[in-house]
């Protein structure tokens, strides 16, 4: 339930920190966005002083509360945890916002409140920058608690299936087995999984739309997994006459059951169905930016009239102008009813059945109630949605939808990223995935794709490269295979100019350990030091000291020694000694000698004698330092350097917001180091979100990507970013990021293969 307040904005938004449960990741070591319950526990309460404050939020107070890891039960690899929140004792109007940590405060709320009201809500929430996340109260003071339900993480979690509403609790009728009230400090065991209930009997938890009526004083249901201790938390409080909704979602107990407490007077309690989670069936859960797809005040969905009584209208929610593709299974709405002329309630379900006997909102005149859904998508993309009594505007902001997920891709062992995406497998294989207009993929064809594709004849690799339209292995025998594009000779064999869709070898050389790949041109470092390159040359980025057009490919002339190699788009650079040396083109200084004149031979970069990696952009170069520092030159308009800075610099500065790196990888206009513990920081263009930090600002200096610990590997590409985690890829930016979806996503999603 979240209204944003008139202060805030007018009308209504959705989720705060809307989160892709594909997913941010904070580890990858198993399958992404699976759901796992716990057993509610209190992470904060500042009546009491859990999770670290013991005072109210104050008007325009922000918090940090620690949710992930220590003494909470959600463990590291957690990405997003579901947190029932409540806001109490407030003394004024207000409402409160709960977003990841590191990351801006969205023009968003959770929870709306009323002077001394009691509210609470469920919150899905991307785990931010320290295991955290950040709670914003806007006016007066007021306590607020939160309570973890549950979280997502890669790993044998489940996965969501949404249901057609099914009640199977109403204490009125004795649906569920119970025909009175629950009286004060009682608890009552209700079966949720298998017989009647639509629930398989493998579900691990449940979604419930739990609403409490009827309640003959101020008081607060508990909602748990049967056969453990009732925790100290709360899923709905009550005030006496008032009925309350809420979703919960709750991990099945012993014998499927879930229990449910009362703590004051009587009140009757009625529980539908509305998904349920599994490990073998279901969907993964895709975070949107949310998005209006209703609101019946001002005409958007459709109608520009308010339900009346008794009145269905089906809705729009999958395709068209809605941010849900069509192979989604079900959506996330945030629901809400507004300017209610009488007591009522609405129910959702998916277009084309029958309504359920259940609602999702109740409602008194006058009052404004938000909850949220989580709906099959019905016949024609679309939900139903039916007000019983009087007449009343309803609003729908889609946060998220369920698509059933391909095999992830495991077993990775190096990543490298251009134009499109490549992995090396454990076994020696490769997969790639994305553009593939020139057969940069590999497979035999020139069709993109969203999944990781086998590449075909790659046999043995122990290294690869990725360029702008090609790519290129080292076998194991240490010979070179490229494929894609060779507009320019890229692919260094005699078939100039004609691109291939499966690699071929690169014939006169041998005994090379490591392969860099440019915009249109490639260079490999082979066995003794010596670096071999092939491809355009009109800016003397062969290195072979003219600006010729060689046949296949030439040494690199007074270079000796190398242990590392780089391409960029018209230069390349190489590690010798501790030092860095450059060739090609230096129109914007990329070459680091403190000059703009381009070389067709190496020059030393100034000031660098300990480098043990470089990595080149378009037009700008990084090096990685024996003492973990990262220092660039080179082009600046969009901080490709991360000093603070868009000023180009002919000599190396020092990266901003970097120390500790172990590794690092250039992207066009943008880069990213591995620090200690396995965890990323990015710097430079960010229109598509490939910094990872949840926004699409460029950035002048290194910012962290949320979620990403325990990386052993990373890859920059063209607007796009992979990490590397325990076998498993995430990539984030620019569309055609492996997850199976044609989508982009400014947080980490995991790359999947291709399907047979």
């Amino acid at each position: 339930m979240r209204l944003v307040s008139a202060e805030a904005a007018p009308g209504l938004v959705g989720t705060a920190g809307a989160v892709d449960l594909r997913s941010p990741l904070a580890s990858l070591a198993a399958p992404p966005g699976t759901f796992f319950g716990t057993t509610p526990t209190r992470v904060l309460d500042s009546r009491d002083g859990t999770g670290g404050f013991s005072t109210p939020w104050g008007a325009g107070q922000g918090r940090e509360v620690v949710v992930r890891g220590g003494s909470t039960p959600v463990p590291n690899p957690a990405t997003a945890v579901v947190l029932n929140v409540t806001v109490t004792e407030p003394s004024a109007s207000s409402f409160v916002t709960v977003w990841p940590a590191g990351r801006p405060r969205p023009l968003a709320s959770n929870l709306n409140v009323a002077g001394g009201q009691t509210v609470a809500n469920l919150v899905v929430v991307a785990v931010g920058a320290g295991g955290k996340v950040a709670i914003y109260n806007n006016q007066g003071t007021v306590h607020v608690i939160a309570d973890v339900v549950g979280y997502f993480a890669p790993g044998s979690g489940g996965r969501l299936t949404g249901v057609t509403p099914k009640r199977l609790l109403d204490s009125r009728d004795g649906t569920g087995g119970f025909s009175t009230p629950w009286g004060p400090g009682q608890t009552r065991t209700l079966t949720v999984r298998g017989g009647a209930t639509s629930v398989p009997a493998d579900a691990t938890a449940v979604v419930l739309n739990v609403t409490a009526t009827q309640p003959s004083a101020s008081s607060y249901l508990t909602v748990w997994p049967s056969g453990g201790l009732r925790p100290l938390a709360s899923n709905l409080n009550v005030t006496a006459g008032r009925t309350a909704p809420n979703l919960v979602t709750v991990a099945v107990g012993a014998s499927g059951q879930v229990a449910i407490y009362n703590n004051h007077g009587t009140v009757h309690v009625i529980a539908d169905v509305v998904g349920y989670y599994a490990p073998s069936t279901g969907g993964v859960l895709t975070g949107v930016t949310p998005t209006r797809v209703l609101d019946s005040r001002d005409g958007t969905g459709g109608f520009s009239t308010p339900w009346g009584a008794g009145q269905v209208r089906e809705l729009v929610v999958r395709g068209g102008s809605a941010p849900v593709p069509e192979w989604a299974t079900a959506v996330v709405l945030n629901v809400t009813v507004t300017q209610p002329s009488a007591s009522s309630f609405v129910t959702v379900w998916p277009a084309g059945q029958a309504r359920p006997l259940a609602s999702n909102l109740n409602v008194v005149g006058g009052q404004t109630v938000a909850n949220l859904v989580v709906v099959a998508v019905g016949a024609g993309g679309k939900v139903a949605l039916y007000n019983n009594q009087g007449s009343a505007h309803l609003i729908a902001d889609v946060v998220a939808y369920h698509r059933q997920p391909g095999a992830p891709l495991e077993g990775v062992s190096a990543i490298a990223a251009g134009g499109s995406t490549c992995a090396l497998l454990a076994t020696g294989g490769l997969r790639c995935w994305g553009a593939n207009g020139f057969g940069q993929l590999g497979d035999g064809t020139t069709v993109d794709a969203p999944g990781a594709v086998p590449v075909a004849g790659a046999g043995d690799s122990g290294s690869l490269a990725v360029g702008l339209h090609h790519a290129c292995a080292v076998r194991g025998d240490g010979q070179v295979a490229c494929w894609g594009s060779n507009q320019f000779g890229q692919l260094g064999d005699e078939d100039y100019g004609e691109a291939s869709v499966a690699p071929v070898p690169v014939p006169g050389l041998s005994g090379a350990v490591r392969v860099a790949a440019g915009h249109w041109h490639t260079c490999a470092l082979v066995a003794g030091g010596e670096v071999w390159c092939w491809g355009a040359n009109h800016m003397g980025q062969l290195g072979d000291g003219t600006p010729d057009q060689p046949s296949g490919p030439v040494a690199v002339v007074g270079l000796g020694g190398a242990t590392a190699v780089a391409a960029g788009a018209a230069h390349s650079c190489a590690v010798a000694s501790g030092e860095v040396w450059c060739w090609g083109g230096n129109y914007t200084g990329q070459l680091g000698d403190g000059t703009f004149e381009d070389a067709a031979a190496p020059v030393r970069v100034e000031g660098i004698s300990d480098a043990v990696d470089v990595s080149l952009g378009a037009d700008s170069s990084c090096a990685l330092l024996a003492t973990g520092e990262v220092r660039c030159w080179g082009a600046n308009n969009v901080g490709q350097l991360g000093d603070g800075t868009r000023e180009a610099s002919t000599l190396p500065t020092t990266v901003v917001g970097v120390s500790g790196a172990t590794a690092i990888d250039s992207g066009p206009s943008h880069t990213c180091a591995l620090v200690g513990g396995g965890e990323l920081r990015c710097w430079g263009r960010n229109d598509q979100g490939q910094l990872g930090d949840g926004t699409t600002a460029t950035s002048l200096v290194a910012v962290a990507v949320p979620g990403i610990v325990g990386a052993t590997g990373v890859a920059v590409g063209s607007s796009r970013t992979c990490a590397l985690v325990g076998g498993w890829v995430g990539c984030w930016g620019a569309p055609l990021l492996g997850d199976g979806t044609t989508q982009g996503s400014t947080a980490p999603v995991v790359v999947e293969q291709a399907a047979p």
